[in-house]
């Protein structure tokens, strides 16, 4: 019995405890309640205002993507950073964490600038199906962490869709060698060039810097000035005068040519190439080409 006494004696006392911590908290909350609904604080508004492309070649591109924030109170609030996931695809590509401060004042509209640099041969080696494509859809999700007075650390998510172009090299390769004219002391030769372009928008081909070497033998290295044009998913030939003297190259290369066989072959140079489309800048692309090539006549 006095075992059974002592359990409900400790019982009141607990209940006691638990009465007077609610008589001492519940007022506290009520009063954070009423300062809350006092000061109207509210989240602040965020989402992204523009997003564009910052930058493009042949091997990356950067996207900008501009951050919008409102501050709907009448106090001020501090962005902390953000976090960000960008899909493409529908899959996750890149994910991280940025530090960007902003101190906004009550009432205050602030912008700041998200960019994002990508390159293609992670895109296309994480992505197959997007080698023969022309642009890719992504999705950007950033959660923007804020300092709220009373609300403490609050974060709040946005996120923009879209459509980013994607850009490839073009593609040089020796087509031809013609012989147009051969006597005892030299010869006159073309060499055919094939560019094609397999992007949708037309590259402009500008001073184009050349070196030929047949069997080991510099035969010809120059600078076409000329422009060429190579309209989307097209192609075009460039065809490089080849003037060769046989008294400073030696007897053996008149010999090469009348026998008839397979000459193997070195094309190195570098060419500026210019967009029409999203490529708008100039960008210097060397090239490097080995092979046999049969001398046609």
């Amino acid at each position: 019995m006095m075992i059974k006494g002592k359990i409900i004696a400790s019982r009141k006392r607990l209940a006691s405890l638990l009465i007077i911590f609610l008589w001492l908290t519940l007022p506290s909350c009520q009063y954070l309640s009423n300062v809350i609904r006092q000061l109207n604080i509210r989240k602040p508004v965020v989402q992204v205002t523009n997003a564009r492309v910052a930058g493009i070649g042949f091997d990356q591109i950067t996207l900008n993507f501009a951050v919008g924030v409102e501050n709907p109170n009448t106090i001020g609030l501090t962005l902390d950073g953000f976090d960000y996931e960008l899909m493409i695809n529908g899959e996750s590509f890149l994910q991280g964490k940025r530090e960007e401060i902003i101190q906004l004042k009550a009432g205050e509209n602030s912008q700041f600038d998200f960019p994002l640099t990508l390159k293609f041969a992670e895109i296309v080696k994480t992505f197959n199906t997007l080698t023969s494509g022309d642009s890719s859809r992504y999705e950007i999700y950033l959660g923007l962490l804020f300092d709220i007075p009373v609300l403490g650390k609050t974060r709040i998510p946005v996120n923009h869709s879209g459509y980013f172009p994607l850009v490839k090299f073009p593609r040089v390769s020796v087509s031809g060698l013609k012989l147009e004219k051969l006597s005892i002391t030299g010869a006159f030769m073309v060499l055919q060039v094939k560019v094609e372009n397999p992007n949708d928008f037309q590259l402009l081909f500008e001073n184009l810097d050349y070196r030929l070497r047949v069997n080991g033998n510099e035969w010809v290295s120059g600078s076409a000035a000329n422009t060429m044009s190579v309209d989307g998913k097209g192609n075009n030939i460039l065809n490089i005068p080849v003037n060769l003297d046989f008294l400073s190259l030696g007897s053996q290369i008149y010999s090469l040519i009348r026998s008839g066989d397979r000459l193997n072959y070195e094309f190195s140079g570098a060419s500026n190439i210019k967009g029409t489309g999203p490529l708008s800048d100039n960008e210097t692309v060397p090239f490097n080409l080995s092979g046999t090539i049969n001398l046609s006549r």
